[in-house]
């Protein structure tokens, strides 16, 4: 009969007592108690006291600065045409979820890069706020989880800008991390770190290897897990195709409970990636979204501005008007 059982462990004077919830029976010396746990509870322990030097030899990027510095330039009432819609709705709920979102590819005015935050920074279609929206998109994941805690997600986020996060591995290493805490890993990436210290010096794991790690562990997870990367297009055109690679055989484990969101400009090596082998749900932003955008975005920068706040009201509607046919043409 299933259950839970009780777990009883004796070893040099000392006892360990704790309820599992499982079939089998424990009876070996204190030592492996903790292996007992990590292997009936899903591949998950408590604590783990290695845990620290596993994560620090994995190194992962800081996922959140990028996260919070774009989720900073969201501004209340944007975006709602997507967060509130159908597509994104079936993405959070159904099962071997596969979505692309995806701007143009024109370049931006450049005054608008520096009035309007809801664009992003380096001055392409980004124009059309796809970073910022992708962080919006997170946060929406974020308040999914709180609320069912039988749901996980990770994110990272590509920058031409920053040399570490425009490639493969910077990618791997933070969406492994993002499984694991400073007291717990999951065993596959226990078993690489293993593996990879049997010579001295420790070696750096293949990136054939971190994706064979994250593999594991989404097979491991009964939970539903939502995984965000932006900005596809911003990976140096050499490295891009590694990337999309990566993903279509992340995709390809066709996991149920596996829900994957990607953005980039539409542009035709990304689009032939995420077309063939598998094809992903495709929506893009219309020019009409993010005129409408642009203008709530506008009007409450020029009511809040210490120095446009007090124009006449005519000026401000030139100002708006200007501003949204601008970004319009994109």
């Amino acid at each position: 009969m299933s259950g839970p059982s009780h777990v009883t462990a004796q070893g040099n004077s000392k006892v360990f007592v704790g309820v599992a919830q499982t079939t089998s029976t424990f009876n070996a010396p204190v030592e492996n108690v903790h292996n007992y746990f990590y292997n009936t509870q899903g591949g998950r322990a408590g604590h783990d006291s290695n845990a620290e030097a596993v994560l620090g030899w994995l190194s992962p990027q800081d996922h959140t600065e990028p996260y919070l510095t774009a989720l900073a330039k969201f501004d209340e009432g944007t975006g709602q045409w997507f967060l509130e819609s159908s597509v994104i709705q079936k993405w959070f709920t159904e099962g071997h979820a596969l979505l692309w979102l995806h701007g143009g590819g024109e370049l931006m005015p450049v005054f608008l890069v520096d009035i309007y935050p809801f664009f992003d920074s380096n001055g392409d279609s980004v124009g059309t706020g796809k970073t910022t929206l992708c962080a919006a998109v997170v946060k929406k994941g974020e308040e999914r989880c709180r609320a069912n805690l039988k749901r996980r997600q990770c994110f990272f986020f590509f920058s031409s800008q920053d040399p570490n996060r425009r490639s493969l591995e910077p990618l791997q290493r933070s969406l492994i991390g993002q499984f694991c805490t400073s007291q717990s890993i999951l065993e596959p990436l226990r078993s690489l770190y293993s593996e990879c210290h049997k010579t001295y010096p420790a070696r750096k794991p293949s990136r054939a290897e971190l994706t064979a790690v994250l593999a594991k562990t989404l097979r491991s997870l009964d939970e539903d897990v939502f995984v965000f990367v932006d900005a596809l297009d911003e990976i140096p055109f050499a490295e891009r195709e590694e990337v999309t690679s990566f993903l279509a055989e992340i995709a390809g484990l066709k996991l149920a409970h596996l829900h994957l969101f990607v953005t980039s400009r539409n542009e035709p090596d990304i689009e032939q990636a995420l077309n063939y082998p598998i094809r992903w749900v495709e929506t893009t932003m219309r020019e009409e979204e993010v005129n409408a955008d642009i203008d709530i975005y506008v009007t409450t920068f020029l009511e809040s501005s210490t120095r446009l706040r007090n124009q006449e009201k005519r000026t401000k509607d030139l100002i708006r008007r200007r501003l949204v046919s601008q970004g319009g043409s994109m």
